[in-house]
């Protein structure tokens, strides 16, 4: 967009009749073409790639005007043809761009050919203002639509509407106004287009100076950044903005080189900077020079200087947890300036004898520079057990002085203590003949050294077949590598329990071992007894027994007979991950060990069965559980068996069907007087079939 640069004074109205319909060619690049071939007669105007056609009408005329320093100004008449009233449309082309628009049209009316055309009066200077108006076909002497409009968007500045011709229409140009005049008399009148400024942030409001002997001299200045943007309608200049004492323009901080010009919505920015160089409040404004016409004239600066805030930041308390009689350990108690100025700190000696020592800083003085910090090495060696924490005071010209430091540590010996939740007796309840049952037993460590013990099943009476016999029912599980069928009499090993809180460089855990108890009520029914005997612990508290007994009892119920059958999924799925092992791999296991927990020679019954969408294979039909069958029926259980090699889809209920109808056409000789009937399914659930 051009800016508009009308000089003082009358139009320029020797135009009134210039309307050309000759080719041209500008200094400014653009071309008129005038082109009077009968296929496409008209005007063709263009700069560069942009162009635009106006046609001749038939029988009419279409004619142009072009104005301007530099000839920027474009009109376009177009007169359509005929007998009687015709119409005559004025529009104008704006040619600041690189590509050519056509404004909305500005002039508009029907007039018999005898009557004159549409003028366009132009400002002096750059012509960006013009007077339009067309004389009226039946009233001599008068003109319509007059108007003042901008030259190159067509904009209405102002309207006259109509007026008699006499004495003359003109236009004018004051220092502040464009005018439509009769004569010597106003008719009417409109401020000059001008840019208007717009300043933000405002006020310019800047972050406390601070000002005093070692301060960073960064933080005795600061800036911010300032936004002058034109919001009028025409260019805005300016020159330069107008220093203060206080503030001034950061040399080469403008994103547009001084002076500048804006056109309309154009902006630019640049740095202020607030040097105070003294505390105190500093309101001040910035001339903009020369002044807008329109909007902000100055830009308002607030800001204020201060003392620098002297502040430490320390890490209390100092922590050095247990250490060991005769062992040291060291932490950093670390002073920081998180201030703005230096620091001048006074550390103590050290007491002569205290468990705490360090060297204090240059000779109990120091000076701590803002963001940096002075570390101090304190060296912990107690001399007597238990807790030992003991508060250190330091001055410095900071904030809060004096300040308080505390040193927290404690001397311990090594110990462990061992602790029983459940003191027993243990009672593993109702268990019926053939069955095994577990209970899980802790063991804690509630001292600061590793505990060790052993555990061992024992008989209630030493020596005593029948009280051997009844030990030997029960078991220890130590770990997921115990089977419950093949449990433990003895830990193999001592056992180790690492402390919640050590002493020392010891190990830490949870301060607890759990393991397993386990019955099998292998025998007639009745109450079995025995003892688990906790030995070979290494508490050395004052009165502390050697090993302890705990009372484990369990009951043997009479069987209750069983018919089972065990239905094993080896659809296609099964073959898929579970953990590290396939599907199938963990049901076959599982599958095992529900027939390695079967009773054998007590009356079960035990069958087998696998299972797609297509095949159901009785494995092993239903059969008596001895202890030869129990054996067969665990080895037909093989995960590469074609009986289990996953494939195809999955249909549960054909499975289960199958199972029941197994149990269901293979009676007993005698029936029991009480008998479970159990089917037990072990599949991944994905079924996918009826």
């Amino acid at each position: 967009m051009s800016c508009s640069k009308c000089g003082l004074g009358l139009f320029i109205n020797a135009s009134h009749q210039a309307w050309l319909n000759l080719s041209a060619n500008t200094a400014n690049g653009i071309s008129i073409q005038i082109n009077a071939n009968p296929g496409f007669p008209g005007i063709t105007i263009s700069k560069g790639a942009s162009s635009l056609f106006f046609a001749l009408p038939t029988g009419g005329a279409v004619k142009y005007m072009q104005w301007g320093t530099t000839q920027d100004y474009i009109a376009v008449l177009t007169i359509q043809g005929g007998a009687g009233l015709n119409s005559r449309t004025v529009v104008l082309i704006n040619t600041s761009g690189t590509t050519l628009t056509s404004s909305p049209a500005v002039i508009f009316v029907n007039e018999i050919s005898s009557v004159p055309l549409p003028f366009i009066d132009t400002c002096p200077g750059d012509g960006s203002i013009i007077l339009v108006g067309s004389p009226d076909s039946f009233t001599p002497n008068q003109w319509n639509n007059l108007q003042l409009l901008k030259a190159e968007t067509g904009a209405v500045l102002v309207s006259a509407g109509t007026r008699p011709a006499i004495p003359q229409i003109n236009g004018n140009i004051t220092a502040t106004h464009a005018e439509i005049r009769n004569g010597t008399m106003v008719v009417t009148s409109v401020l000059l287009p001008a840019g208007k400024s717009l300043i933000s942030p405002a006020p310019l409001t800047f972050t406390d100076a601070v000002i005093g002997v070692g301060v960073n001299p960064a933080l005795a200045t600061s800036t911010k950044q300032v936004t002058i943007k034109n919001t009028g309608i025409n260019c805005m200049t300016v020159n330069n903005i107008v220093n203060t004492t206080h503030y001034s323009v950061v040399p080469g901080s403008s994103s547009k080189p001084f002076p500048v010009t804006l056109q309309v919505g154009e902006d630019f920015h640049f740095d202020v900077l607030f040097n105070p160089g003294s505390i105190g409040t500093f309101n001040e404004d910035l001339v903009i020079n020369p002044a807008p016409g329109l909007g902000d004239t100055v830009i308002h600066c607030r800001g204020a200087a201060r003392a620098p805030h002297l502040t430490l930041s320390f890490n209390s308390p100092v922590v050095f947890g247990n250490v060991p009689l005769g062992n040291s350990t060291q932490k950093t108690l670390t002073i920081t300036n998180i201030g703005e100025a230096d620091i001048t700190i006074n550390f103590p000696p050290p007491t002569a004898g205290s468990p705490y020592q360090w060297t204090a800083p240059s000779g109990l003085a120091a000076v701590i520079h803002p963001t940096l910090s002075i570390p101090i090495v304190i060296t912990f060696t107690p001399t007597t057990e238990g807790s030992d924490n003991r508060t250190i005071s330091f001055a410095s010209n900071a904030l809060n002085s004096p300040h308080s430091v505390l040193f927290s540590g404690s001397g311990c010996v090594p110990n462990a203590k061992i602790n029983f939740p459940n003191t027993g007796p243990v009672n593993l309840g109702n268990v019926q003949r053939g069955f095994r049952t577990v209970r899980m037993f802790k063991v804690k460590n509630i001292g600061d050294g590793t505990l060790l013990f052993n555990a061992q099943i024992v008989p209630t009476v030493t020596a005593n077949p029948a009280s051997v016999a009844d030990a030997a029912l029960f078991g220890l599980l130590l770990d997921n590598t115990t089977s419950v069928i093949a449990p433990l009499s003895a830990f193999p090993s001592q056992q180790s329990i690492n402390p919640v809180n050590a002493c020392g460089a010891i190990a830490t855990g949870s301060g607890e071992f759990i393991f397993g108890i386990s019955f099998f009520g292998n025998d007639v029914p009745r109450t079995v007894n025995a003892n688990l005997e906790i030995f070979g612990h290494n508490d050395t508290t004052a009165g502390i027994q050697p090993s302890f007994i705990i009372n484990l009892t369990a009951a043997i119920t009479n069987p209750m007979s069983i018919d089972a059958e065990l239905v094993i999924d080896r659809s296609g799925s099964m073959a898929d991950s579970s953990g590290m092992r396939k599907k199938i791999d963990v049901a076959t296991d599982a599958a095992k060990l529900f027939v390695a927990l079967s009773r054998p020679d007590v009356d079960d019954r035990l069958g087998l069965v696998s299972f797609d969408d297509e095949l159901f294979t009785i494995v092993k039909s239903i059969q008596d559980i001895t202890s030869v069958s129990q054996i067969a029926i665990g080895n037909a259980i093989n995960p590469v068996s074609p009986d289990f090699v996953p494939r195809m889809g999955t249909s549960i209920a054909g499975g289960v069907m199958v199972a029941e109808k197994n149990i269901r056409t293979t009676p007993r000789a005698v029936a029991p007087a009480l008998l479970n009937k159990v089917i037990v399914v072990l599949t991944d659930g994905s079924d996918n079939r009826p």
